[in-house]
């Protein structure tokens, strides 16, 4: 991690049975010794006992050393501000959203320490002025970041800043949370034996089209159109009907707001089917609207690692051996 370190979060410590990434820094004969990300590098310690449901010949069958976990806090001690963990007592469903929560907060640390470096704040001044209220009425600081970007004067102005620490607030936000552009995408099977034809086809896509481009043309005030039509669309690319193999077709916009496209694209679907019905044709969904590809991710995201990937390393050790 660059610049200083601080912990990311409101409180001094974590509470018992809190859930924390923590990173092994030694293996000892009683059990790992550890350090919380989260928490300024606090230090930690998982008992041997606490290491697995199932039984273990050796610790580097479930751990090592640098390795990223996510555990659970047992027991907390205040006064020595040591921290007691238990990686077995974690369920695997939500090491993705712990992980997804340190990389957020890694982000907004990342922007703390930008505004630190560029204007000599103190840091722990600007966690305290910035991130934990924001963290306090969004629910994490990062979600706060993003909302500023469409609103400035509600979600920053009120923090009471001074106007250089706003500003390099403001400037790290748009450069490192600027939306990126998505594609969404659907398939669509369109047939028509009917006198019409092709020409029944050809009709119905292009109702498709001009469905979609017509819901992207208008403000969407919750969830509902407005009925006041915008001259500008927000997508980076038109939406597009492309032939896959006949009788599929396929259905692609490229934009910012990831929502807008997919309800643009089941517009377009209901647009088609309506179209080709009417005339006689048969339609079917093929693949339903979905995001295809995103903005990049930041290199130094935490991935979590699969116990596979583990045993695989293991096994292949014992047979080396």
């Amino acid at each position: 991690m660059t610049g200083i370190d601080h912990r990311f979060y409101e409180k001094e410590l974590p509470d018992e049975k809190d859930l924390v990434v923590v990173e092994i820094t030694s293996i000892e004969e009683m059990g790992v010794y550890c350090s919380l990300v989260e928490y300024n590098r606090l230090n930690g310690f998982i008992p041997n006992a606490e290491l697995s449901v199932m039984r273990i010949k050796s610790v580097a069958q479930v751990t090592r050393v640098k390795k990223i976990e996510v555990v659970q806090v047992i027991r907390v001690d205040k006064e020595k501000r040591y921290v007691d963990l238990s990686k077995r007592a974690v369920d695997q469903h939500v090491i993705s959203r712990i992980l997804d929560r340190l990389n957020k907060s890694k982000t907004v640390h990342s922007i703390i320490n930008s505004i630190h470096q560029s204007t000599n704040a103190d840091v722990d001044k600007l966690y305290t002025s910035i991130a934990y209220p924001l963290a306090r009425k969004f629910g994490h600081a990062l979600d706060g970041f993003r909302k500023a970007l469409l609103n400035e004067a509600d979600i920053i102005e009120p923090l009471g800043l001074d106007a250089n620490i706003q500003e390099a607030l403001m400037k790290n936000i748009h450069l490192r949370l600027k939306p990126q552009p998505v594609k969404v995408s659907c398939q669509v099977a369109v047939t028509c034996y009917a006198p019409a034809g092709v020409n029944a086809i050809k009709e119905a896509l292009k109702a498709g089209e001009k469905a979609a481009d017509e819901y992207l043309r208008t403000p969407q005030v919750d969830g509902k159109s407005s009925p006041a039509p915008s001259t500008e669309i927000q997508t980076i690319e038109p939406v597009e009907v492309k032939v896959s193999a006949t009788p599929l077709y396929t259905i692609e916009v490229t934009l910012i707001d990831r929502e807008k496209g997919k309800n643009a694209l089941k517009t377009a679907i209901l647009a088609i089917q309506d179209s080709i019905t009417k005339n006689g044709g048969e339609f079917d969904i093929r693949m339903e609207p979905q995001v295809l590809q995103e903005g990049s991710t930041p290199q130094d995201d935490y991935r979590e690692d699969t116990d596979e990937d583990e045993e695989d390393e293991d096994e292949e050790e014992e047979e080396e051996n």
